[in-house]
């Protein structure tokens, strides 16, 4: 705690649930091609927060605090208030025609059988 800042990123990230185990990814199994695995020291840890953890955090950040906007323009793009109405215009029209049909195919199974009066 010498004032050099390097105890910064742990202190702002020990309040942060942590989505995936840092510990397993410190391990020397976890690298990408060509990329040394981090030292179990301090130059390490600090390599690894500043490469790995903190670009992560501060993008999820981002993620986050674009969260309702992207929420909002999701909704609002899927939901045209005017392409509903005009599909409920489009069902009550093809409801009245249905009824027409049913109510004609019925006359008809009736004349066939001969019971309408008239």
């Amino acid at each position: 705690m010498g004032g050099g800042g390097e105890d910064r990123p742990l202190v702002i990230l020990e309040d942060v649930q942590p989505i995936f185990n840092v510990a397993g990814m410190i391990s020397a199994g976890f690298r990408r091609e060509g990329e040394e695995p981090a030292t179990p020291d301090r130059e390490g840890l600090r390599q690894f927060i500043e490469g790995e953890v903190w670009p992560w955090f501060e993008n999820r950040k981002k993620e986050l605090a674009n969260r309702p906007l992207i929420r909002e323009q999701a909704f609002g793009e899927s939901l045209d208030v005017h392409k509903l109405e005009r599909l409920g215009r489009y069902e009550v029209h093809l409801d009245r025609k249905l009824e027409r049909m049913l109510s004609m195919l019925l006359r008809l199974k009736e004349m066939r059988h001969g019971t309408v009066a008239g």
